[in-house]
């Protein structure tokens, strides 16, 4: 700790996205405790394996249909979740 202030030793990993490297991003990193990475240039390890699940995520299920509002988007995460949770990953070898 420093002086009353907690500091945190999370790495924040991303791509090499401009999404993810410009100035307000590097702006609101100076105000949190994060260590932003970029993978496969600072970090050997990459989070492609979160990445995937995100892509089918909003490609299955997220973009097939119009969301008014924030109880249609639960619904459709939680009708996403349950669909990834049963389905073979033939990845996994089913």
């Amino acid at each position: 700790m420093r002086a009353g202030r907690q500091v945190w030793k999370i790495d924040l990993i991303v791509d090499g996205g401009p999404e993810n490297n410009n100035g307000a991003v590097a702006m609101l990193l100076e105000s949190i405790p994060l260590k932003k990475l970029i993978a496969g240039v600072d970090a050997t390890y990459s989070n492609s394996l979160i990445e995937a699940v995100n892509k089918i995520l909003k490609y299955r299920c997220l973009f097939r249909g119009p969301i008014p509002d924030l109880e249609h988007l639960k619904s459709a995460v939680m009708k996403a979740i349950e669909d990834y949770n049963n389905r073979p990953h033939w990845t996994l070898w089913g």
